[in-house]
C-alpha cells in the first residue's frame, strides 16, 4: 500500500519505491533495520505512511494496481532497478542525484 500511494503510476515507479526501501532494508542503518516493512513504516521515513496516503489501499484492497502488486513481488525477490536509498517525489533535490527516474521522482544517495 505504501509503494502504491508513492509510486507515480507506473511498474517502474512502484519497483523504484520497493527497490528504496529494500536498499535500505539491506543497509540495515535506516528506521525499522532489516525488515522491508518496518523501514516502511519507520515515522518520517515514506510520505504515503506517515500522511495516510496508503489507506487508500488498506481500506480498498481490490484497488491496488496489479503492477504495484507485481513491483513489489519483484524487489523482495532481488529485482532492483535503482541503488539509491532516497527519493524525493517530484521535487528537485539539492543533493547529487543517482538517478532521475521516468515516473518523475528523484532518486539519491542519502
Amino acid at each position: 500500500a505504501i509503494v502504491g500511494g508513492e509510486d507515480s503510476g507506473s511498474y517502474e515507479g512502484a519497483l523504484a519505491v520497493a527497490s528504496t526501501i529494500c536498499n535500505r532494508a539491506d543497509a540495515g542503518n535506516w528506521g525499522g533495520g532489516h525488515d522491508p516493512l518496518e523501514v516502511a513504516k519507520a515515522p518520517h521515513q515514506f510520505v504515503a505512511y506517515n500522511g495516510d496516503l496508503y489507506n487508500q489501499y488498506i481500506d480498498n484492497p481490490s484497488s491496488m494496481p496489479d503492477y504495484v502488486i507485481q513491483a513489489t513481488k519483484d524487489a523482495l525477490s532481488g529485482t532492483r532497478n535503482t541503488t539509491a536509498d532516497s527519493f524525493r517525489s517530484f521535487e528537485k533535490s539539492d543533493k547529487l542525484c543517482a538517478q532521475i527516474g521516468t515516473n518523475g521522482n528523484y532518486y539519491f544517495q542519502a
